[in-house]
């Protein structure tokens, strides 16, 4: 298996992961929201995104491949807090790994990678967010080394 930077040409691949990731989501939080499903509308600005992050040197998108293909993939960017110490912070966007992949080290593989692109970056704190109703999600960040310190909470106003 190999980490790297994606490319131009594998945005769609990427884009398609990231869907899925979405649609797992959206399932995770059904019993809170009533989100039906993913906006199709919404590929297109992601795709968009993806772009920018391509080509942004304070974003990094790596793809884990074997033979060609697309295993998974992870987004980090970076974060500037002027009035705080340390004032830049590495951010985990997304990951999310094809589910015939998972549990055999593939986001692992993919968060080292971002983790040693964070530290060219002189990046030494890495923040995230999970869906706290994702066991499976905690329980892997959990073994990365994070430590919940905050929690976002929401509310749906169509209640």
């Amino acid at each position: 298996m190999e980490v790297r930077p994606i490319t131009f040409e594998e945005i769609e691949t990427v884009l398609e992961l990231h869907w899925q990731g979405l649609e797992h989501e959206i399932k995770i939080l059904h019993h809170i929201f009533p989100f039906k499903d993913a906006n199709p509308s919404g590929k297109e600005p992601i795709k968009e995104i993806l772009q920018d992050c391509v080509i942004s040197k304070t974003s990094q998108i790596l793809g884990a491949f074997k033979d060609n293909q697309c295993l998974g993939y992870i987004l980090g960017t970076q974060k500037h807090y002027p009035a705080e110490s340390p004032s830049k912070c590495g951010s985990v966007n997304g990951l999310f790994v094809n589910e015939s992949y998972r549990r055999l080290g593939v986001g692992k593989a993919l968060f080292k990678g971002l983790s040693d692109w964070f530290s060219t970056q002189n990046i030494d704190l890495i923040e995230l967010a999970y869906m706290i109703n994702d066991p499976q999600s905690e329980a892997f960040w959990v073994k990365q080394g994070f430590k919940p310190v905050q929690i976002l909470a929401m509310k749906s106003l169509n209640d």
